[in-house]
């Protein structure tokens, strides 16, 4: 298998002046992009988007558009930034700063080994590539043949960090027991695979599809179940947008869907609809995040608000949010929940 190291220079680009178009940075223009950090649920944000000061300059990441925010399970303080068209960025110290680690588009997601977090897998196109220093330099280790084909989603066995498990748009679940130097196909769907979830503390994962629904493995990805049943009599809530874990109590997970918003606490078996505030159905939920430590603290966000529940969706807060963009991406600090990280998108773009 050929594999190659990606050393990222992209550092030295900021001091030299040389440009990418690959990668938006702001040079001293307040925009109102990027990353935003609350220290009180969302009740007031502060833009974090500093890269560096070069002379009179500051380059900062207030242009880029946000996919999503991986934090590291031991240090909250250390947080990924996947971004649609900018590469991958990191913070070290909650975001005061951040440098980049992979510069290029087409990222769809990563993974962070929790016995070593400084070992990442991430999944760009139809490559899966893999870190062993925190993203500074990059090894491939699988090539999708198919050009076609992209990889969409990683995920790390919790039970056993060598075991790695891919989705892809084809809607196969490929596997490798060696941390990425052999893999296989365990199982194919025919629809597209948008991505993997495994809970803690379970063996269980679940994968969510174009339009079929969530879907559970008890044997590690070999075989698969429809969880959907429960979920038909909901218009659209087979057209998944975002599953997560709800870490506070076990077995349980959060679904939003065309439909809505959707709770489960029992791997699956029987969901219970949220009772938003709008009419199930009209409503593009473009964010969604739990408090990994009380169950009962649940933020979604709109196009043009960010809603906050104290009491398990039972009753909702609007918020404002601080900035004109979609609000794509949302995650509370593990450590502090106070803490409520943002990342915004450009609608135009």
């Amino acid at each position: 298998m050929m594999k190659f190291i990606l050393f990222m220079f992209f550092p030295l680009l900021l001091f030299t002046g040389i440009s990418c178009n690959t990668v938006s940075l702001s040079t001293n223009k307040a925009t109102d992009g990027g990353v935003y950090k609350s220290l009180n649920r969302g009740e007031v944000w502060e833009q974090k988007v500093f890269v560096e000061k070069v002379k009179k300059k500051i380059n900062t990441i207030a242009n880029v558009n946000v996919k999503r925010f991986v934090a590291d399970p031991e240090d909250s303080r250390v947080v990924y930034l996947i971004t649609r068209e900018s590469g991958l960025w990191k913070t070290t110290d909650g975001a005061e700063r951040w440098f980049a680690v992979y510069q290029g588009g087409g990222i769809s997601s990563l993974a962070l080994n929790a016995r070593d977090t400084t070992r990442l897998y991430m999944a760009v196109g139809n490559r899966i590539t893999t870190s062993g220093d925190g993203g500074n330099t990059w090894e491939e280790i699988y090539l999708e043949p198919r050009s076609n084909v992209s990889i969409t989603s990683l995920l790390i066995n919790l039970n056993d960090a060598r075991h790695i498990i891919a989705s892809t748009s084809a809607g196969d679940i490929l596997e490798s027991r060696d941390e990425g130097g052999s893999w296989k196909v365990v199982y194919r769907f025919d629809v597209p695979v948008q991505g993997l979830l495994q809970l803690p503390k379970s063996s269980y994962i679940f994968a969510t599809t174009q339009n079929q629904g969530i879907w559970r493995s008890t044997d590690e990805g070999k075989t698969w179940k429809s969880l959907s049943e429960p979920l038909k009599e909901f218009p659209g809530a087979l057209e998944n947008k975002l599953l997560i874990p709800d870490p506070a109590t076990p077995n349980a997970l959060l679904l939003a869907t065309v439909y809505g918003i959707f709770r489960t606490t029992n791997n699956g078996d029987a969901w219970q609809s949220l009772p938003l505030i709008s009419k199930p159905g009209t409503i593009e939920i473009l964010s969604l995040a739990v408090n990994p430590k009380n169950s009962s603290q649940i933020y979604y966000a709109v196009p043009q608000a960010l809603y906050a529940s104290g009491n398990g969706g039972a009753r909702w807060a609007t918020l404002a949010l601080p900035s004109g963009r979609l609000p794509t991406a949302l995650s509370v600090d593990a450590y502090n929940p106070d803490i409520l990280y943002l990342g915004v998108t450009n609608p135009k773009k």
